[in-house]
């Protein structure tokens, strides 16, 4: 059946649009009193083997949650085989994590 959307696309994509027009001029929606989080400041590293993602944690001095914030490309908790990967952490944490 041509041009037939299930109803949960139906419902979903015009709020998916809205959400996204209000995402990008929040003032003209009535967001005009938003605080944004600072943005992290971030070096990049190559890591070209899987390594336990608690063990970079523990390493860089940050928690998991953190780390995984900073690295949302990394659905399982350690990093990929055999595959280079630009993995961030936090710049104030760069010689604990160079060194570990």
């Amino acid at each position: 059946m041509r041009g037939f959307l299930p109803r949960e696309t139906r419902n979903y994509v015009p709020q998916y649009i809205a959400a996204t027009l209000i995402a990008s001029k929040p003032e003209e929606y009535g967001f005009d009193n938003i605080i944004y989080d600072k943005q992290y400041d971030y070096t990049v590293h190559e890591i070209n083997e899987a390594i336990d993602l608690k063990v970079l944690a523990r390493c860089a001095g940050v928690s998991l949650d953190i780390l995984r914030d900073m690295n949302p490309s990394l659905l399982q908790y350690s990093t990929p085989p055999a595959k280079s990967l630009p993995f961030q952490i936090k710049s104030s944490y760069k010689n604990i994590f160079g060194i570990c």
